[in-house]
């Protein structure tokens, strides 16, 4: 600390800090108002007798340092002589181990990377949120982010997977336990919560929010969290934006496909280098033959370079060619499978994560991505409500939830694997299906 910045004031603030306590606890315990609180702190009055001596108390003073401190709160002795306090004005330990581990290194991503990092450092986007369809790799773009990111502030970043949880109260659950806060159910649970970070700097990661975006006290939390805490930053993701004034959203694609004539960087395609690594652990000795580089670039463009599609394309190498996967991905969404004990439910298939945003979509939304199904390339918006009844409503909710994408050409078009998805409820619907 400077010899500027060493002050009486500064020097409270920084212990109360280092207890974890609020300007407002603190208030509360030596039982005066807020405002003299703030006062002290910045150095525009000093405390009382009576308000010195409660300050020793609860400011924690050893009790043969306590007539030193007095003397100083009473500018009968030199704020440097507090140096000589014994020191618990450290910041608090950061929950960095709140921030898990992700398995294996993020292959590609460079430029998702260094954007995502640039509109974390923006003060104006306290609130960013990544969309994609579900296996895009969202989550690990957060881990990644969090994990270069906490140095920055003052607790560190805690990661929230929001998958378990149904409600509000869960969630302020969870981030109080993330961060040791202790809350009481005498009173809302989210106004203790936001009191106690209300000066406290930190990121808070808030993973698979899609599920709650149904719950209006849900959706509100990130919004009362950024009023009521100006040094907190969140981070999201969802298949949808929260659509929320505050929300900065950045969107999630497929990894980069090599194209036919790039073959000099092929095999530095991060796609590609995905696909061989997850062989390689799938399969000791595998190695990218020169008979084997259509059929991976075949995989990948199929797959639109999802992650998630990508991997478990890849653990089938232990049985089949690569050739034979690309056909297998052809006609049969439900091959691509993994028996990986560790992998969450909805991303054990590829069927199972479509299921999760299946289920997420309206009546109505099921109804006209099944009929925009039939369409394999890119459609225009005319022929999609001809064919498929979708006005721009409708259009404009399946591209917020990462179902439909809009081209720079203005048309638009289903992943693949959607597209192969959505046919299969058409066609279970005969007549239907004859009339599209």
């Amino acid at each position: 600390m400077s010899t500027a910045d060493y002050s009486f004031g500064n020097w409270v603030k920084r212990r109360r800090k280092a207890l974890d306590l609020t300007q407002q606890e603190l208030a509360q315990r030596v039982g005066c108002s807020l405002a003299t609180i703030v006062k002290i702190e910045s150095d525009e009055r000093r405390p009382s007798r009576q308000i010195a001596e409660l300050l020793v108390q609860h400011l924690e003073i050893p009790a043969e340092q306590s007539e030193k401190f007095l003397k100083v709160a009473r500018k009968e002795k030199s704020v440097d002589t507090l140096g000589d306090i014994v020191d618990t004005t450290q910041p608090s330990p950061k929950p960095g181990t709140q921030i898990p581990q992700s398995p294996g290194s993020l292959i590609g991503r460079e430029f998702e990377l260094a954007e995502i990092t640039r509109l974390m450092e923006d003060s104006k986007c306290r609130l960013l949120t990544l969309t994609g369809a579900g296996g895009i790799g969202k989550t690990r773009l957060a881990l990644e982010t969090a994990s270069q990111q906490q140095a920055v502030f003052e607790l560190g970043g805690i990661f929230i997977n929001l998958a378990p949880l149904g409600g509000r109260d869960q969630i302020v659950t969870a981030i109080a336990d993330a961060l040791g806060f202790v809350l009481y159910s005498a009173s809302d649970r989210s106004v203790q919560l936001i009191n106690r970070l209300s000066d406290k700097e930190v990121l808070i990661v808030l993973d698979n929010f899609e599920h709650l975006l149904s719950q209006a006290d849900c959706v509100s939390l990130p919004r009362d969290l950024l009023a009521g805490a100006p040094l907190v930053k969140l981070m999201v993701t969802s298949r949808e934006p929260l659509q929320l004034q505050s929300e900065w959203v950045f969107e999630v694609r497929g990894l980069p496909i090599p194209g036919i004539n790039e073959s000099d960087t092929f095999e530095s395609s991060s796609a590609v280098k995905l696909f061989v690594q997850r062989a390689q652990q799938t399969r000791s000795g595998f190695a990218l033959r020169p008979e084997d580089r259509s059929a991976v670039r075949e995989i990948c463009q199929l797959v639109d370079g999802m992650p998630l599609a990508i991997e478990l394309a890849a653990t089938w190498t232990r049985t089949l060619t690569c050739a034979e996967i690309g056909r297998e991905i052809q006609s049969n969404v439900n091959f691509l499978t993994t028996s990986s004990r560790d992998t969450t439910e909805r991303h054990r298939s590829l069927r199972a994560t479509f299921d999760h945003s299946w289920k997420l979509l309206s009546s109505q939304e099921q109804a006209v991505l099944q009929r925009l199904s039939i369409f394999k390339g890119g459609f225009t918006r005319e022929a999609a409500e001809y064919v498929a009844g979708a006005n721009l409503s409708l259009l404009s909710a399946l591209v917020s939830k990462s179902l439909l994408h809009r081209t720079e050409q203005g048309q638009y078009d289903l992943h693949e694997l959607v597209r192969q998805y959505s046919l299969e409820y058409l066609k279970k619907n005969e007549a239907e299906y004859v009339e599209t």
